[in-house]
């Protein structure tokens, strides 16, 4: 038994190591609620780059060979509750750090993430788990260089995701935890309390810009943004 919890212990703590690695490559996180406006800009960013002669890779939330299809099937099912909820997600990005994102950032690769971990912990809190304990689930995840976050007021954001006919589902409504019957008007509530948590939380690290604005302003804002980071990493390649 004593040798079983020993393999258990060194099991739970691997993750930790991704923190002490000394990476070639940069992270760039893109936050922000449902249609503010993250894919755009990141692949906007992402061209931009790639044309000055980095190296780019892309990962994105809920895109885990392993377990994404597990996820997508559990909220068809709506079968999470907060606590299943994080924890699938945690292992989304669990696989998803060890098999493309510390690999690239290894090789020297420039990193986007849309929706990293001040995501994930935003979208527990806000369902009722603490604070505390997400932050412990999410501390293997490498810190990112830079967060791009993208300011937006929910109800041009749901504008936004009607006008593309992206569905409103259970979950990115927030009807699994509002108690909100109508779809519209739980996605407001839901969003308006993730848009609260980022700008609660954010840090020096975080970079706010206004999604309102024309997306050629934005993207010009975020290049300024990442200057320093980005003249660092081509003076290095």
């Amino acid at each position: 038994m004593p040798k079983d919890k020993k393999v258990k212990s060194e099991r739970l703590k691997m993750p930790e190591l991704c923190l002490e690695k000394n990476f070639t490559g940069k992270l760039i996180a893109f936050e922000g609620i449902r249609g503010a406006g993250k894919t755009t800009q990141m692949r906007l960013l992402d061209v931009y780059l790639q044309n000055l002669g980095a190296a780019t890779y892309i990962t994105s939330k809920e895109s885990s060979k392993l377990v994404s299809k597990l996820i997508k099937k559990a909220k068809a099912e709506q079968a999470l509750d907060p606590i299943s909820y994080n924890l699938a997600f945690a292992a989304d990005m669990i696989d998803r750090i060890e098999r493309d994102l510390l690999p690239s950032l290894n090789a020297g690769l420039i990193v986007f993430s849309e929706r990293y971990v001040l995501d994930l912990i935003a979208h527990g809190a806000v369902r009722g788990c603490p604070v505390d304990w997400l932050k412990k689930i999410y501390e293997f995840a490498p810190k990112p260089d830079i967060t791009i976050y993208i300011d937006i007021d929910p109800r041009l954001a749901m504008k936004r995701l009607q006008n593309s006919d992206i569905e409103l589902d259970y979950y990115t409504s927030g009807r699994d935890f509002t108690g909100i019957k109508n779809t519209s008007e739980s996605f407001l509530v839901y969003q308006s309390r993730i848009r609260d948590f980022f700008k609660e939380n954010k840090d020096e690290n975080v970079i706010e810009i206004d999604g309102s604005m024309p997306i050629p302003k934005q993207q010009i804002l975020i290049r300024k943004a990442i200057e320093g980071i980005i003249e660092d990493y081509l003076s290095l390649s």
